[in-house]
């Protein structure tokens, strides 16, 4: 349901606005959950040269002269042949800024405003990178650079909207004048905090722990406070590969249970929920992706896409590991072809859980996940660079917060 969630450190500004960059400035703290800083070093990854991957053909245009009187619409810089691509200043500035400066995390925000389709999430063997498909409209048009939070988090206004006041800092060397004024520097504005476990039985058995995220889902929808949620699940034809997945029913909202260990463009189920019709929305998130949605409900503009979203369920999180992790797992440590993989599973019973994969065959494998040196971390050598150096570990703008 929600991708994968584990203890990490909280980087913190008190500025209204967050900006994310190489050379910024860090206060790190350490937050005090359930389970374990991963004991394991961060190997180094050189960055991917993302300037440098190949873009995919450009589509034709019959008479592009009249656009470049416009002067948002401008020629790209790559020709090939009498093919050319129309860009707008606003996904210049979104691959200046967010995409080639490797802060992207592929929450498919940009992709899911475009208002004609000219973006798309290009899938690669390391990552998904945005690029242009197709010509970017002709009149001024800004909407994925507006939507991305990657370089820019409008923090102060955030919470200012969705929680009725900004968290309170509380000054080196001085007592809170306020209960919890000292965690909410770290993690922000929260009411309270619940430990628990489901009393549904048939959620409990499919989740990674206590099944809290799947029973608050499942009773909001059968309580008419949704109409349906947006889920991490899995893709159909690519079975170990995450993928967003609009849920109406309680059957739909137990088959997503679990955590997904990888980024996927998990906001783009957005787009096809509003398709649905579906007028109540609940969606579960990462920290990050959670913090694009929120700057898009800022936005009025956007209202059409993330107007109805209801309730934001997000998770403690210490990064989400590359696609290629998990294909790493399956094949070198799981001994699995990947067309061979009918499921997996990243955490299966029992807790703290086992990476199982289910064979086309019918046979299974697994192995332990969490504990001594397993599949956690295997995958911490595909730490993508964004998670290097993330300001958002506790999901401080989600309206419920889970994590084990």
């Amino acid at each position: 349901m929600l991708p994968g969630c584990c203890s990490a450190a909280l980087d913190i500004t008190t500025d209204s606005t967050e900006t994310r960059s190489h050379l910024g400035r860090y206060v790190v703290s350490v937050v005090s959950v359930a389970t374990h800083t991963p004991p394991f070093p961060r190997p180094p990854l050189d960055p991917i040269p993302y300037s440098h991957i190949p873009i995919i053909p450009y589509s034709h245009i019959d008479n592009p002269t009249s656009l470049w009187q416009n002067s948002y619409a401008t020629r790209s810089s790559k020709e090939k042949g009498n093919n050319v691509m129309i860009e707008q200043q606003g996904f210049r500035k979104l691959k200046k800024e967010c995409i080639d400066t490797g802060l992207c995390y592929e929450c498919g925000a940009c992709e899911a405003v475009c208002p004609n389709g000219a973006l798309r999430l290009r899938k690669y063997p390391w990552c998904r990178n945005p690029e242009l498909v197709n010509d970017c409209v002709t009149s001024k048009c800004d909407r994925c650079y507006r939507a991305c939070a990657a370089r820019e988090v409008p923090l102060t206004a955030i919470e200012t909207k969705f929680f009725g006041r900004t968290r309170r800092h509380c000054f080196p060397g001085r007592v809170g004048d306020y209960p919890n004024e000292r965690d909410e520097d770290k993690c922000g504005i929260v009411r309270n905090v619940y430990t628990g476990v489901s009393l549904y039985q048939d959620a409990y058995n499919q989740a990674v722990s206590g099944g809290i995220a799947s029973s608050i889902l499942i009773y909001a929808l059968e309580h008419g406070m949704i109409d349906g949620a947006v889920l991490a699940g899995f893709d159909t034809e690519v079975p170990y590969e995450a993928k967003a997945v609009v849920a109406t029913t309680r059957e739909g909202i137990i088959a997503c249970a679990g955590s997904k260990y990888q980024p996927h463009p998990q906001l783009l189920g957005l787009r096809d929920a509003a398709k649905a019709g579906l007028k109540r929305i609940a969606i579960t998130a990462t920290p990050c992706n959670a913090l694009s949605l929120r700057k898009m409900m800022l936005d009025d503009s956007f209202a059409d896409l993330v107007g109805n979203v209801k309730l934001v369920v997000s998770n403690i999180c210490g990064a989400h590991w590359s696609r290629h992790g998990t294909e790493n797992l399956i094949t070198h440590w799981m001994g699995t072809r990947l067309e061979d993989v009918a499921a997996i599973k990243y955490r299966a019973r029992p807790f703290p859980g086992q990476f199982a994969v289910t064979r086309k065959d019918g046979t299974k494998v697994d192995s332990g996940f969490v504990k001594g040196g397993g599949g956690l971390m295997q995958l911490a050598k595909f730490t993508p660079e964004e998670c290097r150096y993330c300001l958002e570990k506790v999901a401080s703008v989600a309206d419920i917060v889970v994590g084990d």
